[in-house]
């Protein structure tokens, strides 16, 4: 063999090896502690920004298998298992303040019925989505 054939064949091996290792698939990593503020709700295609004036927060806390966050006028907290990209949070207790008007009442309901139908969540990058039935969850970590 000649002295330069080695190259080309070692370069052809490591780009068929990074080829193979993009194509390898692996699980989501599970949301960690950080606090994660909601963008904005899909609900059927329907973007639905979060009002003005408010932020929906939302922690996990992997070793308690607990949730914690703020609706914009309550507080809410709850349990949730993960298994695989699957999520279930069975149910969602919160504080009863009244909200400061009716839009913020109905956001943070919508909020919290949907959050509690979780079935799946993905995160890329600094992005989680929760998909809750027909209603998407679209976070940002803070």
């Amino acid at each position: 063999m000649r002295p330069g054939a080695l190259l080309p064949a070692a370069l052809l091996l490591c780009s068929a090896m990074l080829i193979l290792a993009g194509c390898a698939t692996s699980e989501d990593p599970e949301p960690d502690a950080a606090e994660w503020v909601l963008d904005h709700m899909d609900v059927q295609g329907n973007i639905v920004p979060v009002l003005d004036g408010t932020e929906i927060t939302l922690e996990f806390f992997p070793a308690e298998g607990l949730i914690r966050g703020h609706t914009g006028c309550n507080q809410y907290g709850g349990a949730y298992t993960i298994d695989g990209d699957s999520l279930a949070i069975p149910e969602v207790a919160a504080t009863e303040e009244s909200c400061p008007n009716d839009d913020m009442t109905l956001q943070e309901r919508d909020y919290l019925e949907a959050l509690a139908k979780a079935e799946s969540y993905g995160l890329a990058a600094d992005e989680l989505r929760i998909t809750c039935g027909v209603t998407v969850l679209v976070f940002e970590r803070t």
